[in-house]
This record gives C-alpha cells, structure tokens and sequence, in this order.
C-alpha cells in the first residue's frame, strides 16, 4: 500500500496520463517506483502510459515486472495480452488472455479482448461468440466496461 505522500503523487500521474502528458505521468510514477519498487499499481499504470505512446517494449517490461510480483492478477494478464496483440503476436496474446479469463471469468472486457484477438487469428465464429457474451456479461454487470 502507498503512503499518503505516494499516494498523491500516483493521482498526479494519472491525471498528467489521462490529459495525455504520458511523459509526465511516467516521469512521476518512476519516482513512485524509486521510492516504493514492490508498487505493482505504478507498474501498471506506468505500463499503460507507455502504450498509449505505442512503446509496447517498455509496456510489456513493466507488466511482466508487476507479474513477477503478482502472477494471478486477472488484470495484469488482460494488460499483457493486449500489448502483445498490438505487437502483433495475437497468439500469444490468446494465450495470456485466456489466462486472464481463467482467474475470472466475469469480466467482459476480457471476453471483448479475446474476441479482437479471435478476429486478428482470422476465427470469426468464436469472434462472434466472445462479443456476444462480452456484452451480456456486460448487461448484467453494474461495473464500467474500461476499468483502470
């Protein structure tokens, strides 16, 4: 868990990350990480930073560090699996995002995830299949699709 001062400093970077000064945003989170290196959260978030810059590299470095330290975590795995489709490696990328869902098999994003991968693999029927239970897990659910 951050301290209160880490804290604050973690909100300032997804402030500077959401009004798009990614570099800001990293700049602020790697000194989260100087000072607390075990923070998976300013892994993942850092990690998204970098793939919004389309720096899949550093993206996929900082969630297999945040995986390391947190190797079940659904959304890590969800994280990882789109970064490897955007590096185009959509096999691998089914791979991890089956991980994901087998940790929790509720989320729908991930279900929407695994069906642009089906898509990319050129398997429209189980493409179809995962966007149609994607959006019904979605009605049924009360959270928010993008969760981060």
């Amino acid at each position: 868990m951050l301290d209160e001062k880490l804290d604050d400093l973690f909100t300032q970077a997804q402030f500077k990350c959401m009004e798009g000064d990614f570099e800001g945003g990293i700049a602020i989170f790697s000194e989260i990480l100087e000072q607390a290196p075990d923070t998976v959260k300013a892994y993942q978030a850092r990690a998204v930073c970098y793939f919004k810059q389309d720096n899949a590299t550093l993206a996929l470095q900082d969630i297999e560090t945040a995986l390391g330290k947190e190797p079940e975590n659904a959304k890590l795995l969800y994280q990882k699996a789109a970064i490897l489709l955007k590096s185009e490696k959509p096999d691998d990328a089914l791979k991890t995002v089956n991980k994901a869902i087998e940790k929790d098999s509720v989320s729908p994003l991930f279900y929407f995830l695994r069906s642009t991968v089906y898509e990319k693999l050129g398997k429209e029927e189980n493409a179809n299949a995962d966007m149609s239970y994607a959006t019904m897990l979605q009605k049924e659910k009360t959270s928010k699709l993008v969760d981060w």
